[in-house]
């Protein structure tokens, strides 16, 4: 016989169900909203209270961040730790400040110090504004920086007659004489014209100061990041003088300006970068019909460069570029009719188009011409064809030119073979033609696609014997230094420190070469490269400077 185990009788609240999700919902919103706190007020970057004292009217505003916001302290210090005095990190701060007193001593002759001077009233966020006034920059600006709380105005104006005005409850100081004031609010200094004082002091109290601006605003979230300092120009303001830009009868000069433009400079644990971009600007609807540029695409011609190269300029699509500029010169109705004697004078070489019209990208490679041995800095161009044919075809027209002209006699031709290449040289007997003068020396040759306009027969010796392991496109500098750049960019600047260096025996006399590797030299070594980019892609155009420097020193 089974037995049944009753059930156990249960006693249920009218709406306990509901009461529980109610109070989990009231725990998870919670949770939401302090979660949102906590990434807006630890993770974002907070609007520095000197920025709203810069008017919304402000052409240009620069920043200056001494204080080393975000990352910036530890990236700044792991930079300087590649340069002689910075490997203790503990002592950052104390080598930044005997760094600033040296440089500031050395620029004003010992007459203004950085930690006396200049750091007590530039302890935080600094910023410059100058302003558009009466149909004209230039005349309004003003200063504002956060101070450690000892700055005065009686000390930016000690002897100068001066007078008291208020505003907003503030007494500002002027110079007697001179559109010059200053103003103390809390540990904010706000120096300038007194104008732009009182309209600083005017747009920190409604709250409608360059930070609510949402130009700006985007100029700043496109650039991102901390950085160690900012420049910004608005177009908006730069277009109320189009009325004095249009007296300049050069289409070319009035084309459309970006809504904004921007740039920074940030640290990086082994770079200095300075980054610029724009807003995307539509090409004016009267503008005459141009040919479209080719994708910006990875170089082709650094793989004809030697890696010991000292610089290399490279642009994508230059012959294009320079059609363009043709083309737009020559519906300008004042310089078009010029223009057209310029075309006349093209004519003899098949026109401008048959000149420069199959170039795709020109480069240029400078170099030492000296070899092992210390000579000057000389050069080779690049221009790079569509293809062999077109290469061979056009050196060929430009061998026939210059054959004419060698039969007047001031023009010699002569003809070797380097490395498997024919390198055609002209000499031509005195610089402009007068006798006395020098005799002038170009060397081309057709390398694939690629026409090689050479100076001397060292560089172009040279460029020729590049294979791929010994090509710029090898280094390991070269590689370095361009991937902190913009990907695929349709110009390229690359200059190796390092090379530059070995060319002090060239330019420094013998009675200073001592001093500058005892003094100058130890802190130029750990650079290792320059690199620019710059692209014009749909976002509009942006370019990015980077400084790289050596690996450091393993412990």
């Amino acid at each position: 016989m089974t037995s049944e185990v009753p059930a156990v009788p249960t006693t249920r609240l009218p709406g306990s169900s509901r009461g529980r999700w109610l109070i989990a919902l009231a725990v998870a919103g919670a949770a939401v909203a302090l979660l949102i706190a906590a990434v807006v007020l630890l993770g974002g970057r907070q609007t520095p209270e000197a920025l709203r004292y810069i008017p919304a009217d402000a052409v240009v505003v620069a920043e200056l961040r001494l204080d080393l916001p975000g990352d910036q302290l530890q990236k700044v210090g792991n930079l300087l730790a590649h340069f002689p005095g910075f490997a203790d990190q503990s002592t950052l701060g104390q080598k930044l400040d005997e760094a600033g007193d040296r440089l500031l001593a050395n620029l004003s002759q010992g007459e203004v110090s950085y930690t006396g001077d200049l750091k007590p009233w530039v302890s935080g966020p600094a910023f410059g504004g100058i302003r558009l006034t009466d149909g004209a920059v230039g005349e309004g600006g003003l200063f504002v920086a956060t101070t450690n709380g000892a700055a005065g105005c009686d000390q930016l104006f000690e002897g100068r007659s001066t007078r008291v005005e208020s505003h907003r409850g503030l007494e500002i100081r002027v110079l007697e004489g001179e559109d010059g004031a200053c103003v103390i609010d809390g540990r904010h200094v706000i120096a300038g014209d007194l104008g732009s004082v009182k309209a600083g002091l005017d747009a920190h109290a409604a709250g409608n100061g360059i930070d609510a601006e949402e130009p700006y605003r985007a100029a700043r979230a496109a650039l991102g990041g901390d950085q160690l300092g900012t420049v910004y120009v608005s177009g908006e303001a730069i277009r109320r003088l189009q009325a004095d830009l249009d007296a300049v009868p050069v289409t070319l000069f009035a084309m459309e300006l970006p809504d904004w433009s921007i740039a920074g400079v940030r640290a990086e644990d082994d770079a200095l970068i300075l980054d610029s971009l724009a807003a995307p600007v539509e090409a004016p609807s009267a503008a005459p019909s141009l040919q479209s540029l080719a994708p910006a695409h990875p170089s082709e011609m650094t793989r004809f460069v030697p890696a010991d190269a000292i610089a290399y300029a490279e642009v994508q699509g230059a012959g294009t570029s320079v059609m363009n500029a043709l083309a737009l010169l020559r519906a300008d109705p004042v310089l078009g009719a010029s223009l057209a004697e310029l075309d006349q004078l093209l004519t003899g070489f098949g026109g401008a188009e048959k000149l420069l019209g199959w170039v795709e990208d020109v480069g240029v490679v400078i170099m030492n011409d000296g070899g092992d041995m210390v000579g000057e800095p000389a050069g080779v161009a690049l221009l790079l064809a569509p293809d062999e044919a077109t290469a061979q075809e056009r050196v060929a027209n430009y061998r026939s030119l210059l054959a004419l002209a060698a039969l007047g006699g001031a023009v010699e031709l002569e003809t070797t073979t380097v490395d498997g290449v024919e390198v055609t040289t002209v000499t031509v007997a005195g610089a402009a033609g007068l006798p006395g003068e020098a005799p002038i020396q170009v060397r081309f040759a057709v390398n694939g696609r690629v026409v090689m306009l050479g100076t001397t027969e060292a560089v172009m010796n040279a460029v020729l014997a590049v294979d791929p392991a010994s090509s710029l496109a090898a280094s390991d500098d070269f590689t370095r230094t361009t991937a902190r750049g913009l990907p695929n960019p349709r110009t390229m600047v690359y200059f190796s420190a390092e090379h530059a260096l070995a060319l002090e025996q060239h330019f420094l006399p013998l009675d200073q070469r001592a001093d500058f590797r005892t003094n100058v030299r130890p802190y130029l070594e750990p650079i290792e490269a320059f690199h620019m980019s710059a692209t014009d892609g749909p976002g509009g155009p942006r370019a990015r400077i980077v400084m790289t420097v050596t690996e450091p020193a393993q412990p």
